[in-house]
Parts: C-alpha cells; structure tokens; sequence
C-alpha cells in the first residue's frame, strides 16, 4: 500500500512541474519578440566597417589583377584623434601611442567590425604582431581621421598594406 501511495505522490508530483512547465513555454510563446532584448544592436552612430589584408606585388600587369585584400581578425584601437607627432615609428608601424584608447573592438572572421560612438573625430589602429599599424593621415598630421556625427555611422574601410610593393 505504501509503495502505491509513493508512486502516486511521485505522479501528482511530475503532473504539477508538468503542468507549470506548459503554463511556462506558452507565455514564452505568446510574448511578442519586440517584448525580449536583442543581443545583437545595430550600430545608430559610431563607424563600422571591415579590415583587409594585402601584401605581396600589387603592380598591375598583363593578366595581372589587383587584389582587394583578404579579411582578418584584428583588434581596433580606437583613440580621440591622434596626431602624426603622438606616434613613435617602428619600421612600417608604430609603437603604442601613450594614451588609452577610447575603444577596443575586435573583427569578426569576415574582417567587419561596429562600434557606438559619440560624436567626435577619432583615429583608428589596428594591432599587429610588432606594432600598430595606420596608413591615412589628413593635411592636419591626425592619423586615421574618422568623423563621427550625431544619428550616423561612418563607413570605415581599412586596408592592412604594410606588406605589400605597389
């Protein structure tokens, strides 16, 4: 008789977990999507883009086409606008500049990256093995000049090239 009364208690049991289970999923179900946050924010103002890798002989040439690079994985330093005087050249890179960068934003495996910012103009490094690396200066010696403005995104575009001959 005790055993009977164990296995109804044990089914009584599983009815009710059973039956808030059920209640559970059907709220989950009936919530709007809207309602839950999403883990993935698209960018409404900073800069976004993608990293390429060339190196190698990109002299055009008979039967010879120009590569438009391949995409890497790389950190992104980002620092308020940095001036051509604020960097030590190390052969075709130079050496951590002597402020802390704003952001850190790392590539994904296709080269793109985003990143929210606020309005401003800001310099962009990308972090290689022996230095830091940036090819775009402006008339006003700032390195990587990007402009951010309010409500926008900047469309950034970053050729690593310090291996290649053109």
């Amino acid at each position: 008789m005790k055993l009977v009364q164990e296995r109804l208690t044990l089914i009584l049991y599983t009815y009710k977990v059973m039956k808030k289970a059920v209640v559970l999923l059907t709220f989950i179900a009936l919530v709007p999507s809207s309602c839950i946050p999403s883990r993935v924010t698209e960018v409404k103002q900073g800069i976004r883009g993608r990293v390429l890798w060339i190196e190698g002989n990109q002299m055009p040439g008979p039967g010879r086409k120009s590569t438009e690079g391949k995409p890497v994985i790389r950190e992104l330093f980002i620092y308020k606008v940095l001036k051509l005087s604020d960097l030590t050249r190390v052969g075709a890179l130079f050496s951590q500049p002597n402020q802390e960068p704003i952001l850190i934003v790392k590539t994904n495996e296709a080269g793109e990256f985003q990143a929210n910012l606020d309005e401003g103009v800001y310099s962009i490094l990308t972090r290689e093995e022996t230095g830091f690396f940036a090819n775009s200066f402006d008339g006003s010696s700032n390195v990587m000049p990007v402009e951010v403005t309010t409500g926008n995104y900047t469309l950034v575009n970053i050729s690593i090239n310090y291996k290649a001959v053109y």
